[in-house]
């Protein structure tokens, strides 16, 4: 049984939050918000606990020209989760196509590790591949289910690996660089009885 959802974001909305687009990535100007005024602020639990839940609908979150320090970072990361780094190894592990995040509010389905996805295992490998082709495409082709973010300097993006895609795409002409901090994922598991994301957000098809 999944708990009832976690309460929508109300106290971010005076900080001036942008949809990017209709279903995802959403943003913060600097003027309005700052990540270490936040982890700082007298309500810094709701203010964090709202952080957590509205990137896990919208997916990635956007925080303009911040002045956070790499402590800071690294306190945000402990107070979203626990925190990991890169494994020493790593081999293949079995994982179902799709998992749960109950904190949307119900049995909600994602399609999830594609970038690492070699084959579907209940499938024929002809037939695995056709379907993960297909996948690929619908993460590709359909623009409505893409954001595509500029950056600028000192800016911030929190994304939930569970129900995005991450990709760079080299068509920029200047150095980049950047730092990251890691959470560690929950186990993934499959409940038979769980809708898609757009199905329980009550998005129209």
């Amino acid at each position: 049984m999944v708990p009832a959802p976690i309460p929508t974001f109300r106290s971010l909305q005076g900080y001036n939050p942008v949809d990017e687009t209709a279903h995802i990535g959403t943003s913060f100007p600097s003027d309005s918000t700052q990540l270490s005024a936040l982890l700082d602020a007298e309500n810094s639990d709701e203010l964090i606990r709202d952080l957590a839940t509205l990137v896990s609908h919208r997916g990635v979150v956007f925080f303009k020209n911040q002045d956070i320090t790499i402590q800071k970072q690294k306190e945000l990361g402990l107070r979203l989760g626990q925190l990991t780094g890169r494994p020493a190894e790593s081999g293949l592990h079995k994982h179902p196509v799709s998992e749960e995040t109950p904190e949307l509010g119900a049995d909600t389905s994602v399609i999830s590790s594609m970038g690492f996805t070699k084959r579907i295992l209940e499938l024929y490998p002809e037939e695995s591949d056709n379907l993960l082709d297909y996948l690929y495409r619908q993460i590709s082709e359909n623009h409505d289910l893409q954001v595509r973010y500029k950056w600028g300097q000192n800016d911030v993006a929190i994304w939930d690996n569970r129900v995005t895609f991450h990709t760079a795409t080299n068509d920029y002409v200047d150095n980049r660089q950047g730092n990251r901090v890691v959470g560690i994922g929950e186990k993934p598991f499959f409940d038979p009885n769980s809708k898609s994301r757009r199905a329980e957000l009550k998005l129209s098809f």
